[in-house]
C-alpha cells in the first residue's frame, strides 16, 4: 500500500506540473480576472488532465523527503519542451542505480574511521565528589555503581524478565546484579570480589585387571589375577575467592588475588586384598586402635608411647609370669578370620584386663570371602589449598590493550590445546600476555612441583624436588582464518628423591629392575636411591578450522638423559616422539571425527637409548577422554610394581604413579586409531560416541619385564558412549553419564593370561588360561557451580 501511494503522489505532481506549464504558455488574457502568479501559495486547483501515454511507475530522479507537502511548493525550473520523456528509457532499476560521489565508499571525513590513539580511563571529578560543580537538576551520588537500572517490563509474564528490571542489587546471586559476583565494588570504585562455589561428584563402577593378592580374599585362589570389580566414589567441594582491581569489561585487570580451597572425600570398595592398603588387614584396622595393654603380664615394662619393651637388661621380674596369663592376654588380640573360632582363655582371670579389641569383620554370604569387609574397602578425606596466587598487570603494550602480566603462586596451567604434556595446578611463577591486537599470546612459566596426595591427587605442602619450565607462543589466523598455531618448549628436571605413597608402596624409584640401595634400611635417608630425569620437549600444535574442516594436531620431540633407568640398568639418552591428529566435519548438529595418536616405543630396553615417549603430567581430552575405558582407567602390569598405563592418560609408560612417580622413557609406546561423533541433540543435551583400536608400538619392554618372548601388538578395541546434560542451559548444573567397554586383543591376553595348568590341591579350576572377555566402566558425574 505504501508503494502504490507513492506512485499516485508522483502522478499527481506530474499532472499539476502540466497544468502550470499550460497556463504559462497561454498568451490570450482572461477578461474576467488577472493572470495569477506562476507559483501561488494557495491550494492549487487541478484542471482536467490531458491524456498521457501510460508509463510504468519508476523511481524519481531525486529523493523527496516529504512528498505530501502541497502548501509550500518550491520554485522549480520547468523545461518548455515536454517532448523529452520524464523517465528516459534504459534507466537503472530502483536500488541499482550508481551512488552519488558523496555516498560512495570509502567515505572521506568520517569521524568513525579515525582510530582512538589513547586508552580509555575513568576521569576523576574531585568537585563532584564534594557535591560542587554539578549540572542543574542533578545531585551527587556515593557511587556510579549504585545508579539503579530503570524499572521496565518487556514481557507480559514478569517471571521471564531480565535481571536488570530489579533496582536493588543482591548480596549474592548467580544471574542478578550482586555484590559477591563482582558486579559492585567492595571498596572504592574498582575493587571487586567474586565468590565461586563448586561441588563435583563422580560415581564409578568398573572392572580392571587386578592381582589376587599375597593374602587372598578367599581360599583356593590359585590364579594370579583376581576379581576386578570395583566401586569408587569421590566428591570435591571447593570454594574460590577472587579479589581484583580494574574494569574487566574493556581492559585487563590491574591486580588479582585468588584462593581456592578444596575438600575431597573418596570411597573405594574392591574384591581382593592388598589393593586398598599394602597390609592384608585392610585400612580400617590401621592406626585406629590404642596399643594393647601388656601391663598384666608384669614382666618387662613398655617403652614410652610404644607396645615394645624397653631396651637393655630388664632386671628381675616383679612377679611370676604364668603361661596362662600370657595366653589369656594374646587371645583377645588375635581375631579370627573367615570361619575360624575365637580363642578360648585357658583359665579365666579373676580380674580380666580391659582390652580394646577390634570388632570382627562383618560376615558375608560366603563366610570364606573377605570381599566387602574392612580388608577390601577404604574411605579417605583430604583438604588442600589447590590455588593461591597473585596476578599483577605490568604494562600495556598498545592502545588496543595488548598487555604483559605476571602471576605468582599455586595456579592452574595447561601447556597446549588438549593437555598432552602438562595439565596441572601447582606452585610456580608465570609471565603471560598478548600482542598484535591479541593475535599473539605467550606464556613463560616455571613450576616447583608440590607432592600430591595419594588418594585425591590434590596438592600437599611437601616439595617434590621437581622443576618444570614451559614456554609457548600462540598465533591466531596463522596461514588460514580461524586456525591457531602454537610452538612450545618444555623442560622437566625431576630430582632423584625417594617416595612411598600413603598406601605403603614405593613410587620413587620404580621397584623394578635395577634399584640401587643407599643404606641398610628402606628410608628416605638410607633406602633405595632415586635417579635424576632431565627431559626437554620441542612441540608444534594447532587447533581451529580450515574452511569447513576442523583440525587439531600435535607433534613433540623429546630428548635428554635419565641418570639410571631401572629397565635398562644404566644411564640412557632420551630420543622419542609423539604425534596426534583429529580431523572433524560439522554437518548441521553432528560433528564427525577421525582421530589418530602415536607415541614411539623402545625396541631395545637394555641399550643406552630410551626411545619410548612419556609426558610430564598429562590429562588429554582426546579419543573419548573421560568416557573411554582405555583413556580413563589405569591398571597394573601383570602384578609388578609398575602400571601398564596411568589413569586419564594415553601412554602405556610403565610408571608407578602418574602424580608421584617419574617419567619413564623405556616403554612400549602406543598407536591409536579412532572414529567418533559429537551430537548436539538439543541445546541442553549433547551426546558423544567413540570407537578406538589400540596397538602397542613395541613389545620388547613388556617382554623384558615379564620375562617372556610372546607378546603381541594388538591391545584391544575400546568403545564408549556418553551424554552431557545442562538442564539450565548454563554450566551451573551439569550431569554427565558414560559407559566404556574394552574388548581385549592379543597383547592384553598375553599380558594378563591366567594359569594354564591346574594346580593340585586347590580345587577345580574350570576355566584355566581364560582372561576377561570384556572390561568396562560406567560413571555418573554431577557438577553444581555457583
Amino acid at each position: 500500500m505504501k508503494k502504490s501511494r507513492r506512485h499516485l503522489l508522483s502522478t499527481s505532481a506530474v499532472l499539476s506540473l502540466v497544468s502550470v506549464t499550460s497556463i504559462a504558455n497561454d498568451s490570450s488574457p482572461t477578461p474576467t480576472s488577472a493572470t495569477p502568479p506562476r507559483f501561488a501559495r494557495s491550494t492549487p486547483t487541478l484542471r482536467s488532465p490531458q491524456p498521457l501515454p501510460e508509463i510504468p511507475p519508476q523511481s524519481p530522479a531525486q529523493f523527496n523527503p516529504d512528498p505530501g507537502e502541497w502548501n509550500n511548493p518550491k520554485a522549480q525550473t520547468v523545461e518548455d519542451n515536454l517532448a523529452n520523456p520524464l523517465f528516459p528509457e534504459g534507466s537503472s532499476a530502483y536500488g541499482t542505480e550508481p551512488l552519488p560521489t558523496s555516498l560512495r565508499l570509502p567515505r572521506d571525513r568520517v569521524i568513525g574511521l579515525d582510530p582512538i590513539k589513547n586508552t580509555l580511563t575513568y576521569r576523576e571529578y574531585p568537585l563532584g565528589r564534594e557535591g560542587l560543580g554539578l549540572l542543574p537538576q542533578s545531585k551527587a551520588g556515593p557511587s556510579r555503581w549504585q545508579v539503579p537500572f530503570p524499572h521496565w517490563q518487556r514481557y507480559h509474564d514478569p517471571s521471564r524478565e531480565t535481571p536488570y528490571m530489579y533496582e536493588t542489587p543482591r548480596l549474592w546471586h548467580p544471574y542478578k546484579q550482586s555484590l559477591l559476583k563482582g558486579d559492585l565494588p567492595i571498596h572504592g570504585e574498582d575493587i571487586f570480589v567474586n565468590l565461586t562455589a563448586k561441588n563435583f561428584s563422580i560415581f564409578e563402577y568398573r572392572r580392571l585387571p587386578v592381582p589376587s593378592g599375597v593374602s587372598t580374599a578367599q581360599p583356593n585362589s590359585s590364579e594370579f589375577f583376581g576379581r576386578g570389580e570395583q566401586v569408587f566414589f569421590s566428591n570435591d567441594t571447593s570454594l574460590s575467592v577472587d579479589i581484583f582491581k580494574g574494569e574487566t569489561a574493556f581492559k585487563p585487570i590491574t591486580w588479582l588475588v585468588r584462593l581456592n580451597l578444596v575438600q575431597n572425600q573418596n570411597w573405594l570398595r574392591v574384591r581382593e586384598n592388598n589393593l586398598v592398603n599394602v597390609s592384608p588387614l585392610g585400612t580400617d584396622n590401621l592406626n585406629t586402635s590404642p596399643p594393647p595393654k601388656t601391663g598384666t603380664i608384669q614382666a618387662v615394662p613398655l617403652a614410652p608411647n610404644s607396645v615394645n619393651p624397653v631396651g637393655g637388661d630388664p632386671g628381675s621380674f616383679t612377679s611370676t609370669v604364668n603361661p596362662e596369663d600370657l595366653f589369656n592376654y594374646l587371645a583377645p588380640e588375635l581375631q579370627p578370620l573367615g570361619d575360624a573360632q575365637p580363642l578360648t582363655p585357658i583359665v579365666p582371670p579373676a580380674n580380666p584386663p580391659a582390652t580394646t579389641q577390634a570388632k570382627p569383620p562383618k560376615k558375608t554370604k560366603n563366610q570364606n570371602d573377605f570381599a566387602g569387609s574392612r580388608y577390601t574397602r577404604r574411605h579417605r578425606e583430604f583438604t588442600a589449598l589447590q590455588e593461591a596466587f597473585v596476578e599483577v598487570h605490568i604494562t600495556d603494550l598498545s592502545d588496543n590493550y595488548d598487555f604483559i602480566a605476571a602471576r605468582v603462586g599455586t595456579q592452574p596451567f595447561v601447556s597446549d590445546f588438549r593437555g598432552f604434556i602438562f595439565a596441572d595446578s601447582n606452585l610456580g611463577a608465570r609471565i603471560f600476555g598478548n600482542a598484535d591486537n591479541n593475535r599473539l599470546q605467550y606464556n613463560l612459566a616455571l613450576f616447583n612441583m608440590w607432592e600430591k596426595d595419594t588418594y585425591s591427587d590434590l596438592n600437599t605442602f611437601d616439595s617434590r624436588h621437581q622443576q618444570v619450565l614451559i614456554a609457548n607462543l600462540y598465533r591466531q589466523d596463522f596461514l588460514w582464518k580461524g586456525y591457531t598455531a602454537q610452538a612450545s618448549f618444555h623442560m622437566n628436571l625431576d630430582g632423584g628423591s625417594t617416595r612411598y605413597d600413603k598406601i605403603g608402596f614405593l613410587t620413587r624409584p620404580e621397584p623394578f629392575g635395577t634399584v640401587p640401595a643407599g643404606g641398610d634400611s628402606l628410608t628416605d635417608e638410607g633406602g633405595p636411591l632415586g635417579h635424576d630425569v632431565k627431559a626437554f620437549y620441542l612441540g608444534w600444535t594447532g587447533d581451529g578450522h580450515i574452511g569447513r574442516w576442523n583440525l587439531t594436531h600435535a607433534f613433540y620431540q623429546v630428548f635428554g638423559r635419565d641418570e639410571l633407568n631401572p629397565f635398562a640398568g644404566q644411564e640412557v639418552s632420551i630420543n622419542a616422539q609423539m604425534a596426534a591428529l583429529e580431523l572433524s566435519y560439522d554437518r548441521d548438529w553432528v560433528r564427525f571425527k577421525l582421530s589418530g595418536f602415536y607415541a614411539s616405543g623402545d625396541n631395545n630396553p637394555t641399550d643406552d637409548v630410551a626411545r619410548g615417549f612419556d609426558s610430564i603430567l598429562d590429562h588429554p581430552l582426546f579419543v573419548g577422554g573421560p568416557f573411554s575405558w582405555y583413556v580413563h582407567q589405569g591398571f597394573n602390569l601383570a602384578g609388578t610394581g609398575v602400571g601398564l598405563k596411568q589413569r586419564d592418560s594415553l601412554i602405556p609408560n610403565l610408571r608407578t604413579s602418574k602424580t608421584q612417580g617419574q617419567s619413564n622413557f623405556v616403554n612400549p609406546g602406543v598407536m591409536i586409531v579412532g572414529v567418533g561423533s559429537d551430537i548436539d541433540v538439543t541445546p541442553k543435551l549433547k551426546a558423544f560416541i567413540n570407537l578406538n583400536y589400540i596397538w602397542l608400538a613395541e613389545t620388547k619392554p613388556i617382554e623384558f619385564a615379564l620375562q617372556t618372548n610372546r607378546i603381541r601388538n594388538d591391545l584391544g578395541l575400546d568403545a564408549s558412549v556418553g551424554i552431557k546434560f545442562r538442564p539450565l542451559l548454563t554450566d551451573n548444573i551439569v550431569v554427565s553419564l558414560g559407559v566404556g567397554l574394552f574388548m581385549p586383543g592379543g597383547a592384553y591376553r598375553d599380558i594378563y593370561r591366567q594359569n594354564t595348568i591346574p594346580v593340585p590341591g586347590f580345587g577345580a579350576q574350570s576355566d584355566p588360561g581364560q582372561v576377561d572377555k570384556v572390561l568396562y566402566n560406567g560413571f555418573m558425574a554431577v557438577t553444581f557451580l555457583y
